[in-house]
C-alpha cells in the first residue's frame, strides 16, 4: 500500500514537472522579452528606462541578453549587463533551496546564488571586471587607467539584513585636475597597485577596512553606525594612516605642507574622523 502511494505521488511529480517545463519551453522570446523589460522598468526611478535586447528559456536556465539602462531625458547609457543566466533546476531549488545566477558585465562576471531557506540570501563572487567601460564614468575622465574589479561578498536577511562585501581594484589611475576633480587646486595624477576594501553590516553598523597601496598607502578602519533615513547625519568613527612615497610628496607641493599638521614624528598621517559626514570631526592621533 505504502509503494503504491510513493509511485502515485513520484508519477504526481513528474507529471506535473513535465507539464510545467512544456509550458516553459512554449513561453515566446518576445513574450519573455517584454515582460522581463516591463517588470525592470516598473522598478525603475522615472527618470530611467531599460532595454533589453533578448530574453529566452532554455531546458534548465532562463537567459537575458544585453540589459541597457538609460537616463530618459538625456538618453544617455548609464549601466550595461551583456548577459545574465538564472538556473531554474528543480534537483537544486527543491533539494538544495537555491538558485544559481551569473552576470557577464563589462567584460567580467559575477556568479553565485540565491537561497531560501532557511533564511534568504545570496552569495556572490566576481573577477575581471573594468569599471572604466561603464561610459558615464569614463567620459568623466577621472580614471587614467584601465583597472580591474574583483568582487566577492554574501548577504542574509533575518529579522534584519546583514552581511559583508570585498572589493579589490587593481592598478587604479586618479587624475588631480582641477577641470576634472572640481577642486580648487590642482592635484598630480595618484596611481595606486591595489585598493582592498572589506565592508560588513552587523545591527545596522557598517565596520570597514580598507587599505591600499601605491602612491599613497593607507589603512581606513573603524564603523559608521547608519542613519538609513537621512545618510548625512550617521555616526562616524574612522581611523586613518597613510603613507605617500618621496617623489609623491614633492609633486603635491604647497598640498604636502598643508597635510604635515596632520603628520606623526614618523611622517605617517594619522587621524580620526568623528561626528558625521555633514560636519566631520578630525583630528590628530
Amino acid at each position: 500500500m505504502i509503494k503504491k502511494i510513493f509511485v502515485s505521488v513520484f508519477t504526481l511529480i513528474i507529471l506535473i514537472y513535465i507539464l510545467a517545463l512544456s509550458f516553459w519551453m512554449s513561453l515566446s522570446n518576445e513574450t519573455i522579452t517584454s515582460w522581463i523589460q516591463f517588470k525592470i522598468n516598473s522598478q525603475l526611478p522615472k527618470n530611467y528606462t531599460a532595454l533589453v535586447k533578448k530574453a529566452s528559456t532554455h531546458f534548465h536556465s532562463f537567459r537575458i541578453y544585453k540589459i541597457l539602462v538609460k537616463e530618459s531625458n538625456k538618453n544617455v547609457d548609464m549601466f550595461e549587463v551583456q548577459s545574465i543566466e538564472i538556473g531554474i533546476n528543480p534537483i537544486k531549488i527543491l533539494i538544495f533551496q537555491e538558485i544559481p545566477f551569473r552576470f557577464a558585465l563589462y567584460q567580467g562576471t559575477i556568479k553565485g546564488s540565491v537561497k531560501i531557506y532557511p533564511d534568504y540570501s545570496i552569495h556572490f563572487a566576481g573577477d575581471g571586471i573594468q569599471p572604466n567601460r561603464n561610459v558615464p564614468l569614463r567620459k568623466t575622465n577621472i580614471i587614467t587607467s584601465r583597472p580591474t574589479l574583483d568582487i566577492k561578498g554574501q548577504f542574509i536577511k533575518t529579522d534584519q539584513i546583514k552581511g559583508s562585501i570585498n572589493v579589490m581594484v587593481k592598478e587604479l589611475g586618479l587624475s588631480g585636475k582641477k577641470e576634472i576633480t572640481h577642486i580648487p587646486f590642482e592635484l598630480p595624477e595618484t596611481r595606486f597597485e591595489s585598493v582592498d576594501a572589506r565592508i560588513a553590516l552587523k545591527n545596522k553598523i557598517l565596520e570597514i577596512s580598507t587599505k591600499s597601496t601605491g602612491d599613497v598607502s593607507f589603512q581606513v578602519n573603524g564603523t559608521i553606525k547608519q542613519n538609513w533615513k537621512r545618510i548625512v547625519n550617521s555616526k562616524l568613527d574612522l581611523k586613518i594612516k597613510a603613507t605617500m612615497t618621496p617623489i609623491y610628496q614633492k609633486k603635491l607641493g604647497f598640498i604636502h605642507d598643508i597635510l604635515k599638521s596632520y603628520m606623526n614624528k614618523s611622517g605617517q598621517i594619522s587621524i580620526k574622523v568623528a561626528g558625521n559626514p555633514r560636519y566631520p570631526q578630525i583630528e590628530r592621533i
